[in-house]
């Protein structure tokens, strides 16, 4: 049986497992080992289930709290008082060690290897330090010694009433921002007590406040942040959840404050630059828009960057902001070949060449902008597109996107060992972003650890629901690998159905989870005609049929969608060939001539590097040899004007 740390533990399913010479017996809290036995309080079993499943590697509190109190806000010491009885049971049994790493979390390490819940050691490490390092406490958005720093207060959320959770609400909220800006770095000024005047303009930089309200059975929130001397709002931002789900809305509410001000001190990066608040305001604006364009009206995210780089012509990150803005609304376009798309790559090419000119260490996203432009005209030359990613992380090495964008390639060619730390650079720096989050998810996934991937996942998801491509990827790896019926869970809830599945395609999925949780020979080709309906009808993202097609195992069915015209490996690129439901597809040697038509045989072959199922799946010098006879493709010919994959369009 796997363990399932999506959620609280349950103890009455875990199986026993051993750490050196002790049996733990999760279901009985017992722990016997040679001289004795012991039995543990239910919440300390829980945490050792946890710790010595994972044995050598760290653990964050966040993933102790998520495992053991269901996300919800506990403190120190009752993390702590856990880890005490571990260690006294640790001194009794001699059989385990616990260790604090500090700032970060927990390590048990065992007399011998645990037996159960295996996983591959040349991964385990890597991914579960990344989800370490999503706890804030390792964060820090600049250095609180740095004088332009800005002291923040978090005034008292207004509760407007309406229902019996907000005034519960809005006393937590100020306590979960404050203690996320404090833990990050940031100077914080306390607030006054509860019915006395908040502003003291003399003390504070920045203001962060809001109101809560009950509108029926939905809590809603709106947050802003202010600049009290100028006397303007910078930034402001509405959430809303059913009243139900208070903790996933205070964990929203709280990462995304926490985003935002990370925005509020990139400036800071470039010497000797201050921005005014209004045009901090723009900035906020537009930086927003490239997490979640669909969040602003059409056109509305390339004017307020034009206004930033119009107010401050020398602010290198508002030209590479302003250029990726313009390569977005080409990736976005329903004629990318158009001439008006030409000029907006002419131009946004232009503005990051000026951002790099100004100060390249500030130039992340200009470094972000030519990685792009780069796949536009040669999609599948994943050398070049990779030696993009690598000039700018050279130049521009604390970009957390620039981290993100190579844990992101290495994944799509199918190193997703290799990636690892390059997601845990970028969790560093951003812990708290979408895009990073679920591309540290995937990457865990394609590695082949669905337990932890299912955990990474969720965890993105609770800070941020909305995220579009955070929705996607939680069905995907739900569909694909895990509960068929958690997947029709979240296509039947409208706050976790993926924005890019419609109501159209839910008869061919309907068709599949059916087959997949049936097992059933006769369900699986029902599904795998009404899949095959859907290719001809365009109904389904075309690397989602393939996978679900292999995930049943057709194979030679998914060989004959990627036959097609314009098929998966065109439209979303060849990265879905080395995901977990492609093994089947992967062992058949056809599957050698798509990967060379994606350009991964080229990738592989010229780097002299090869993809993690080389030596696991097959042996090394079977890949070499079907490589070299596989028909390469020539990057030169696979040049595209300004076309990009659908992957790569919604993969913000």
């Amino acid at each position: 049986m796997t363990a399932d740390f999506s959620s609280t533990i349950d103890l009455t399913q875990a199986e026993p497992f051993r750490l050196g010479s002790a049996e733990i017996h999760p279901a009985l809290s017992e722990v016997i080992w040679e001289g004795g036995k012991v039995s543990l309080q239910p919440r300390v079993m829980q945490v050792l289930v946890v710790l010595g499943t994972h044995p050598d590697t760290v653990i964050s509190r966040d993933v102790l709290i998520d495992s053991c109190w269901s996300g919800r806000t506990v403190g120190d010491d009752a993390i702590n008082r856990c880890i005490g009885q571990l260690r006294k049971l640790a001194q009794q049994t001699g059989a385990f060690q616990v260790e604090t790493i500090p700032r970060v979390g927990y390590r048990l390490t065992a007399g011998r290897p645990a037996v159960r819940w295996r996983r591959p050691a040349i991964y385990a490490a890597a991914c579960v330090l990344g989800l370490a390092l999503v706890g804030l406490g390792t964060w820090r958005l600049w250095s609180p010694t740095d004088e332009r720093t800005p002291r923040v207060q978090v005034l008292n959320f207004r509760d407007a009433g309406g229902g019996e959770h907000t005034a519960e609400l809005a006393s937590y909220l100020v306590a979960d921002i404050a203690g996320v800006l404090a833990q990050s770095g940031i100077k914080t000024v306390a607030s006054r007590p509860s019915g006395e005047a908040d502003v003291d303009r003399r003390k504070a930089d920045l203001q962060i406040g809001g109101v809560v309200r009950a509108d029926g059975a939905r809590l809603k929130v709106r947050v802003f942040l202010n600049d009290p001397r100028a006397d303007i709002v910078l930034w402001s931002n509405e959430f809303d959840r059913p009243a139900t789900e208070i903790e996933q809305l205070r964990a929203q509410v709280s990462s995304a404050t926490a985003e935002t001000m990370h925005t509020v001190m990139e400036p800071l990066q470039q010497k000797g630059l201050k921005l005014d608040p209004e045009t901090l305001a723009f900035h906020l604006r537009a930086s927003e828009a490239i997490k979640s364009p669909e969040q602003l009206r059409q056109g509305e995210s390339r004017r307020a960057a034009e206004q930033v780089v119009a107010r401050a012509p020398n602010f290198a990150l508002g030209h590479g902001i302003l250029a990726l803005t313009l390569v977005n609304e080409v990736r976005a376009s329903a004629d990318p070949s158009s001439a008006v798309s030409l000029a907006l790559i002419a131009r946004a090419e232009t503005e990051a060449r000026t951002a790099i000119r100004i100060d390249p260490f500030a130039a992340g996203a200009a470094f972000d902008t030519l990685h792009f432009l780069q796949r536009l005209r040669t999609p599948r030359d994943f050398i070049a597109i990779e030696d993009r990613i690598l000039e700018g992380l050279r130049m521009a090495p604390e970009f957390p996107f620039l981290h993100m964008r190579e844990c992101r390639l290495l994944t799509e060619v199918g190193r997703a060992r290799d990636a690892m730390p390059y997601c845990q650079r970028a969790l560093a720096l951003r812990p708290l972003a979408g895009p990073i989050n679920y591309s540290y998810a995937r990457a865990i996934y394609v590695s082949g650890d669905q337990e932890l991937a299912h955990l990474a996942i969720n965890q993105a998801a609770r800070r941020n629901p909305d995220h579009s491509m955070t929705r996607y990827t939680r069905f995907e790896l739900a569909a694909l690998a895990r509960s068929p019926a958690e997947a029709r869970q979240l296509l039947d809830d409208p706050g976790t159905r993926p924005q890019y599945i419609t109501t159209v395609g839910d008869p061919p999925l309907d068709a599949y989870l059916s087959a997949r949780a049936s097992g059933s020979a006769a369900d699986a080709r029902a599904a795998v005609k009404r899949l095959r309906e859907s290719a001809t009808a365009g109904t389904l993202e075309p690397d989602l049929l393939v996978r679900a097609v292999a995930a049943l195992g057709q194979t030679d069915v998914a060989f004959d969608l990627m036959s097609l015209p314009d098929s998966a490996i065109e439209q979303d690129g060849p990265g879905f060939l080395l995901e977990p439901s492609m093994k089947g597809v992967r062992r058949d040697p056809r599957f050698w001539r798509f990967a060379a038509r994606g350009g991964l045989t080229d990738y592989w072959s010229r780097r002299g590097v090869w993809p993690d199922f080389c030596g696991a799946e097959l042996p090394l010098a079977t890949c070499k040899a079907r490589a070299g006879a596989a028909p390469h493709a020539v990057p030169g010919a696979q040049r595209r004007d300004v076309r990009m994959s659908g992957a790569e369009i919604r993969g913000r």
